[in-house]
Order: C-alpha cells, then sequence, then structure tokens
C-alpha cells in the first residue's frame, strides 16, 4: 500500500482535491473530520481538552468549535498544547482506517498540519496544493463567514507555502486558472510509479 500525505493551507483547495480522489475510487482519510469526530466521542481526550481549555468548551455536552477556535488561534503555546492533545488520538484513529484498507494499491491522509506535526516521515510521499494567498482568503471567508483577519491568523499558524513547497514530492496549484482535474490524473499516474 502507498501512503500519501495531502496537505495545503487554509483555503488551498485541499479539500477539493481530496473529494476527486474519492470520486475516482480512492481511500481518503480526512483528518480534520475526523479530529472533531474524536474530540466529540473520545472520553479521555475530551477530559484532557475541557482541562486545558475550560469548562465552557463542551457547552451542552457539545464541542464548541467557535469557542476552541477563539482560544487557540490567539495563543500559539495553547495551540500547540492542544494539538499535542489531539495528534496522538488521530494518529492511532488513522493507522486503525489503513489496516481496514490494506488491500488497496493507494491511501490519502487529508491533513491541514501535516508539517507542523511532523508527519512528513509517514507516508511514500506528499502531495500539496496550494493557492494565491488571496484567493485562499477569499475561499474562506465565503464559505464561513470569517472576517479576513481571522483568516490570516490561521494562515500565520501554518508553515509557509515556499517551505512546504520544498519539503513536498508533488505540488498541485489550484488558483483557478490551472485545471485541476488534469493535474490529478497526471499525479497519480506518477503516484503509481513509486515503488
Amino acid at each position: 500500500m502507498i501512503q500519501i500525505g495531502l496537505t495545503g493551507g487554509i483555503g488551498s483547495g485541499k479539500s477539493t482535491v481530496a473529494q476527486l480522489l474519492r470520486i475516482m475510487g480512492y481511500p481518503v482519510y480526512d483528518s480534520d473530520l475526523r479530529s472533531k469526530q474524536l474530540c466529540e466521542e473520545h472520553p479521555d481526550l475530551r477530559k484532557q481538552l475541557a482541562h486545558l481549555l475550560g469548562p465552557g468548551l463542551y457547552a451542552n455536552n457539545r464541542l464548541d468549535r467557535a469557542y476552541m477556535a477563539q482560544q487557540i488561534f490567539r495563543d500559539n503555546t495553547l495551540l500547540k498544547q492542544v494539538n499535542a492533545l489531539i495528534h496522538p488520538v488521530v494518529s492511532h484513529d488513522y493507522l486503525a482506517w489503513t489496516a481496514l484498507h490494506d488491500t488497496c494499491e493507494l491511501v490519502f491522509q487529508e491533513t491541514a498540519i501535516l508539517f507542523e506535526a511532523g508527519l512528513q516521515d509517514r507516508y511514500d510521499a506528499i502531495l500539496l496544493v496550494v493557492a494565491p494567498e488571496q484567493l485562499r482568503i477569499q475561499r474562506v471567508c465565503a464559505r464561513s463567514g470569517m472576517s479576513p483577519e481571522q483568516v490570516m491568523q490561521r494562515i500565520q499558524n501554518q508553515w509557509p507555502v515556499q517551505q512546504c513547497v520544498e519539503q513536498s514530492d508533488f505540488v498541485l496549484i489550484n488558483d483557478d486558472i490551472q485545471a485541476i482535474i488534469p493535474q490529478v490524473m497526471d499525479l497519480l499516474s506518477q503516484i503509481k510509479q513509486i515503488e
């Protein structure tokens, strides 16, 4: 089984690429979705997060994501502490997921903070999706209602694009000019040559 890390900064379009891969029949583990589910369902993780971020984190017994984001995206130390709690749980979950897909030739893990979490060595290759910063900001504001300042705050908590490019095996450009589907098809043919 070839394991590919799929990443890109907020608003880059990595989820669009992940959806294309799913449509083409490739299993894609969505780290963001699973981390949200695990923050809701995993008793030890819930307890640790509530201890760190306060009782307001689980309003009406549900994770208050807005409260969490407000806390962690303005305090880099707190962000690192939260990530240190969530990442091991998600990593364990991903390993269990790959065991369920062990007959697949190729699987992807979509994760926004692949480099920040130090996951580079987990994969056979890393696929990075990039887009111009202004376009990324516009996309996120349109889909989430966040202000441009809030989006920039999140961008600043991620690795610089050039640093990610230097550590990636494949780069897709999702700039609304270059067609993404042909890039994905070319990528798949290149990946299948990995031994």
